[in-house]
Formats: structure tokens, sequence, C-alpha cells
């Protein structure tokens, strides 16, 4: 049975499962969510909220989806991703609209919380459809989106306005993957291999993206330069738990059993790398994104 606790605050954040190290950082600032590991936890979750003896005394509130964003734009929730060109990813929510689940919670709006989920014609297909399907407001995202924009409720207040409704889309034709401005993320250190966190080749953590092996040194060594040269090497941020789903990851061998990792962000836009020196991560913007996507498919796989 669901925690209906969750529904005292004015947002039904809801959170995908299992969450990563990214999500799961921002779920440790958001103290009321709930996850799901795919869509159809997500409607079984709302009718099981239905029935709490609470739902008589709820105010009008939001249903704020928490979870990172692929190359599309297209928010993944666990296993599904909301992309509502596919029929199985419609008949749920047509099932919720049916069953009068939002209208029962007093749900008026739908907000798409990960990187940028009004950014590009798919994510935009998206947000119309589901506002044809659930007769709701249907919002996402215009900015890349991190933990400072959450607080112990959710999303913080004063960044609603980076959210877009299906009246206001625009074309998805100008820049994308901007830094944020409110806040301005801090500088990250000039892009340089000696200051990413290495790693024992055996003590990797798994990941659900394919990994890329490239060699700086040892018997067929390749040349990474090309991949300096691609990155926007002093135009880094750190944006710690930034809700992008990773392309690929690319493993930098620099001799012996030591690997250096670094994600493929979005459509090959972005790296993000974990600092040797801190905690923290910091994102690159890269230069030319579809030299990066020749530059990884011409290399193996581990």
């Amino acid at each position: 049975m669901a925690d209906c606790t969750v529904l005292r605050d004015p947002h039904l954040n809801v959170s995908a499962s299992p969450a990563d190290g990214e999500v799961a950082r921002v779920l440790d600032i958001v103290t009321n969510e709930a996850p799901v590991d795919r869509l159809e936890t997500l409607q079984r979750l709302l009718e099981e909220l239905a029935a709490c003896p609470e739902v008589s005394q709820l105010e009008s509130r939001t249903l704020d989806l928490i979870g990172h964003s692929d190359e599309r734009r297209l928010l993944h929730l666990g296993r599904s991703v909301l992309d509502l060109r596919q029929a199985a990813v419609r008949q749920v929510f047509q099932q919720i609209a049916d069953d009068g689940l939002l209208r029962a919670l007093r749900i008026t709006e739908l907000r798409l919380l990960g990187c940028e989920t009004a950014m590009s014609s798919e994510a935009q297909t998206a947000i119309r459809t589901l506002t044809e399907i659930l007769g709701i407001r249907v919002l996402g995202t215009s900015k890349l989106v991190y933990a400072a924009y959450f607080g112990d409720k959710g999303l913080k207040p004063r960044y609603a306005g980076m959210l877009v409704d299906a009246g206001k889309l625009q074309p998805a034709l100008g820049e994308r993957a901007a830094w944020p401005q409110d806040p301005l993320p801090l500088p990250a250190p000039p892009f340089d291999l000696e200051r990413i966190q290495s790693w024992s080749i055996d003590e990797l953590p798994r990941v659900a993206v394919p990994r890329i092996r490239r060699a700086v040194s040892g018997p067929g060594a390749e040349d990474v330069a090309p991949l300096a040269d691609l990155i926007e090497q002093g135009d880094g941020r750190v944006m710690p738990h930034l809700l992008a789903q990773p392309r690929c990851e690319v493993l930098v061998v620099s001799g012996g059993d030591r690997v250096r990792r670094i994600e493929v962000l979005l459509d090959f836009e972005l790296i993000r790398i974990r600092l040797a020196d801190s905690a923290d991560s910091a994102v690159y913007r890269v230069r030319d994104p579809r030299a990066l996507e020749e530059w990884i498919g011409g290399a193996g796989s581990p």
C-alpha cells in the first residue's frame, strides 16, 4: 500500500527507481517522494493514493516526475521512457485519465523534471500528447536541471519559470545544454585528463550504458589528443547531480590497471567527470558533438 504521507505537500514527487547515483543524491534533498520503477507502477501508486482517507481534504497539487532525460530529451522513469509515440506508453496514461485518478488526487499539473524535457521535437510531442490525454497542464523544462534546483519539498518555487507548457513551446532550434544562470554553477577547472579521478579496473561500478575503452600509453595505445580538442576545455561547470542520462562512458586507460571515466551526456553535447581532488562532478560542453560521436564510434568496447 502506498504511503499516504506523500500527499502532505503541494507537489506529489515521484522518482525513478532504482535511482542511480545522480538521482539518488537529488532524492537525498527531497524528503517526501515515492519511487516507481515503470509507468505501470506509477499507475498503481496513483490508484492506491486515491484510496487514502486524506484525499477528501486535498488542495490542488502537481504531479512531479523526477528522473534523467536522454539524448532525445525524453524523461526516464525507471525502466520506462516517456515516449508518447509508443502505443504502450499512451495506453498507461489513457487508463490513468479514464479512471479519473488525477481528478481524485486534485492534480492539476504534470511536471517532467529532467534536463531540457521541452527542448526537442520528441519531447514536445510528449508534452502535447500528454496534455491531450490527461486534460491537464503538462510542463517540461527549458534548462539543464541539477541538485541546486531542489529543496526538501521538491522543485524550488523560484525555478518554476523554466517550465513551459504546450501553449508556450518554441521550436527547439536554439542553443540547448546552455548553462543555467540562476544560480550560475561554479566554474570547473580547465579540462585535463590528469584531473579526473582514477579507478582500478577491478573496482569499476556496473553501469547500464556502453563502455568504450581508449588507451593513452602502452602497447596499442591510441591518440586521445582529439578528445581534448573536441571539448570546451575552459568552459566547465561544477554541476552536482545533473539529471541527464549518460549516453555512454569512455574509459581512458593511462597505464597499469587504472582508468579514468568520462560520461558522455545527451546527444554527445556534454561530458561529465569526477574530479580527483573533489567529491563533485564537473560538466564540460562539447565543441563538436558529431566529431565526438565519430571519435567514440572508432573505439572498441573493453
